[in-house]
């Protein structure tokens, strides 16, 4: 469903939007596409920051969701590209459309104004849960646990306590994602 997925353009919107609100003073200064799975990493139960009931692992070998992984001055941030926000977004929009349509069959300024309203309420509901979501799953340097060069992979644990292993499909934006991470924890990629 294209309405209710995200694109690398899409996703470069919505990661501003949510970067500076979230976080003012930060920029997002690479974007990247890399694909994940839901599946539990195995001997991980003593790393920091980790919950036991919230393990996820963002990994391009396995035919998982598809997403994007950004770079700030201090954060990665992920979103995968199809999401419970994107779905309520496409509702939103089909609402939206529901409206216009009736406004122009004639049917009414009240009921074009009841509908109208629906879907503004849908898409801010939308934009709080991709907000929420993207800071949830938002990785600090400092929460980076490893590194991976030869894999392109990029360990570590999300603020809602969630662990992240992402592998990015393209080694020069690999690249350019591990030039924005600390040295402390670049210094584990080798």
């Amino acid at each position: 469903m294209p309405l209710a997925r995200y694109s690398k353009l899409s996703a470069e919107e919505t990661f501003g939007r949510t970067i500076d609100r979230q976080w003012p003073g930060e920029a997002l200064h690479v974007i990247a596409e890399c694909r994940g799975d839901r599946a539990a990493a195995d001997g991980e139960d003593n790393l920091p920051y980790v919950r036991r009931d919230r393990r996820f692992v963002y990994d391009q070998d396995h035919a998982g969701e598809h997403g994007f992984v950004g770079a700030t001055e201090v954060r990665l941030v992920l979103l995968e590209r199809t999401t419970r926000a994107s779905v309520l977004r496409a509702i939103g929009y089909v609402i939206g459309a529901l409206a216009l349509a009736i406004l122009v069959g004639g049917q009414g300024l009240v009921m074009f104004l009841v509908f109208g309203g629906m879907a503004a309420a849908v898409l801010t509901v939308s934009m709080a849960m991709e907000a929420v979501g993207i800071a949830n799953s938002s990785v600090p340097f400092d929460r980076v646990l490893g590194v991976d060069r030869e894999s392109l992979r990029i360990d570590g644990v999300a603020l809602s306590g969630q662990l992240c292993r992402i592998r990015v499909g393209d080694p020069s934006d690999f690249e350019a994602i591990l030039f924005r991470i600390s040295p402390g924890s670049a210094a584990s990629a080798a």
